[in-house]
């Protein structure tokens, strides 16, 4: 047996690569995370820009834009019963130690690990590739297998976790459906979307602050489509950015969102029932979310049965006092930008913006769940502390809890 616990990596969701493959099993793309120009479509938006332009109307523009949103998430497109529409498979990868350099040099660059994989060996740290836009429980089949195949390999009993982002949620089902097997001995949750996030129910709900479209556009685009979009956008009346708005969520919400299990896991409990009742048409995909969403909603339970039943320990480490992304309505809740705070404290009372101040007593594990005050969604990844916090957890059996180092103190920021 081998003496160190090995640890699976449950990424967040622009992290695991998948393809789009053909009738044969062959690749065609990469189907995410996605890699589009879009400069290859300004030529289609030319002639509607020039009519906004001279004539003022918005409304070709519009349309446009929402009929290119179904074709440029088409390789990741979910049916309305929440399968696939396209054969997609997940890029896997052996332990860090078996991986080609190329390989570790993407997984570091997706969770940098380095210091927890010198203290525990390359051998004993694996990363769980997935379909980020699933069913939960199809995920939570192969991570069981995954789990198998580890524990084979590794000659261990039980494995460690950490679940990223939207890997909590994941995280989530394999609790629910393989929780029993006793399978786990350390959990660590990074910015995770356990009790899901408001971000998600305002896109679903059409809750979209339009004034602040463009402040979301320059999150995530380069500087020069910054730039041309800006220069563009900012020709738009209020009614006009309202339509376009209005039109591309509606088209992103018909293609996957609205349809995807793993978008649905990461609803909030108290909007899934009325959100639920308002999108979901198909019974198929119903039964799947309900049976989350039934498993959510008992979170605690789902946890004590690891902690009570099987001695599991269980660490959180999230971002608040930051506004969700811009154009979401929810701008008073305290959040990391990506993940509310509430939920990625599994369950902390985290006061409204601007206070944000967190009563650190109502989250689950109050003794084992750290705060950052400011640090956003990705900015996790680069806090010292809270990689160290990681490895400790993740390595150091004698570590256990918020007063095991004083250098590691529950509140940052």
């Amino acid at each position: 047996m081998s003496d160190r616990y090995p640890v699976i990596i449950i990424p967040g969701i622009g992290q695991s690569k998948v393809e789009q493959l053909d009738s044969s099993g062959n690749r065609i793309r990469i189907a995410w995370p996605m890699d589009v120009d879009l400069k290859d479509y300004l030529g289609e938006l030319a002639g509607p820009f020039m009519k906004l332009v001279f004539f003022k109307k918005h409304k070709e523009l519009a349309d446009k834009l929402s009929s290119l949103v179904p074709r440029l998430l088409d390789p990741i497109a979910v049916n309305p019963d929440g399968t696939m529409k396209n054969r997609l498979r997940a890029v896997e990868f052996p332990s860090l130690a078996k991986c080609s350099e190329d390989e570790k040099r993407y997984v570091y660059k997706m969770v940098p690990l380095q210091k927890l994989s010198a203290a525990i060996g390359e051998e004993n740290l694996y990363f769980f590739s997935y379909n980020s836009f699933d069913l939960p429980y199809n995920t939570a089949e192969k991570l069981d297998a995954f789990v198998d195949n580890v524990l084979k390999e590794t000659g261990s009993e039980k494995v460690n976790f950490i679940a990223v982002s939207l890997g909590g949620a994941m995280l989530n089902a394999y609790l629910d459906a393989y929780g029993d097997k006793g399978l786990i001995h350390r959990i660590v949750n990074v910015v995770s979307a356990t009790q899901g996030t408001r971000l998600v129910s305002d896109i679903l709900n059409d809750r979209i602050d339009t004034s602040r479209i463009m402040e979301t556009i320059s999150l995530f685009a380069d500087d020069n489509f910054a730039e041309t979009a800006d220069k563009y956008f900012s020709k738009l009346s209020d009614e006009a950015l309202r339509d376009i708005s209005a039109g591309c969520m509606s088209s992103f919400r018909s293609t996957l969102a609205a349809n995807s299990g793993s978008v649905w896991a990461t609803v909030p409990p108290e909007e899934y029932e009325s959100t639920a009742n308002k999108l979901i048409k198909n019974a198929e995909l119903r039964a799947q979310t309900d049976r989350y969403h039934a498993a959510q909603s008992d979170l605690a339970s789902l946890y004590r049965r690891q902690t009570e039943g099987f001695g599991v320990k269980v660490f959180n480490l999230l971002g608040y006092g930051l506004e969700l992304l811009p154009f979401a309505a929810s701008h008073d809740v305290s959040s990391d930008g990506i993940v509310t705070a509430r939920s990625a404290s599994l369950g902390a009372d985290v006061r409204p913006l601007p206070d944000g101040t967190p009563d650190v007593s109502t989250g689950l594990f109050p003794r084992s769940t750290w705060y950052f005050r400011g640090v956003d969604h990705e900015g996790m990844a680069r806090s010292e502390k809270a990689l160290d916090i990681i490895c400790r957890a993740m390595s150091d059996e004698s570590f256990i809890d918020i007063d095991s180092d004083p250098d590691l103190p529950q509140m940052n920021g």
